[in-house]
This record gives structure tokens, C-alpha cells and sequence, in this order.
């Protein structure tokens, strides 16, 4: 199984202000470097709360199910998970 590194968090994570999100953000190049998939969950706009029922929701459905959602690439199945939060 693949390792997955998930991020959540507010538009710094989600990487706003980057021209090429998906490969500039913290989260893609921090998943390369461990040889892991990016599965970034950050959101622009959104509050702290936001950020902690998304995040307990996510580690939760892990915990029982091995499985990370990403919004960009859906599901995946992982053996380990590296968890990020950031606001």
C-alpha cells in the first residue's frame, strides 16, 4: 500500500496565493520528499472550527477504515498516513 500525507487547513495550505497549487504548496513538495501522496484537504476561506470537525472527521474514517479521502483524487487506501494540519 501507498503512504499518504494528508493536509488540512485554511488557503495557506491550500496553497492561494501559488500559481501552480498542486505542485508549489507545502504539502506536495513535503509528500515528495517522503515519497508519499499529497492529499491535501485545505480549503480557502474557512474557520478553525472548519478546519478541526473536517480534520476529526478524516483521521476518524481512517482510524476504522484505512481509507483518506482527497477531494482532488478521491480515495485513498493507505498502511500509513502522515497527518498535517495548518491554519
Amino acid at each position: 500500500m501507498t503512504q499518504v500525507l494528508y493536509t488540512n487547513g485554511d488557503s495557506v495550505s491550500w496553497g492561494a496565493e501559488l500559481e501552480n497549487k498542486t505542485e508549489e504548496r507545502f504539502s506536495y513538495i513535503l509528500a515528495s520528499k517522503l515519497n508519499a501522496i499529497d492529499c491535501n484537504n485545505a480549503s480557502s476561506g474557512v474557520s478553525n472550527d472548519y478546519i478541526y470537525r473536517q480534520t476529526i472527521r478524516d483521521v476518524s474514517y481512517w482510524i476504522d477504515t484505512g481509507r483518506v479521502w482527497n477531494k482532488e483524487s478521491e480515495w485513498w487506501v493507505d498502511s500509513k498516513s502522515i497527518f498535517v494540519t495548518g491554519k
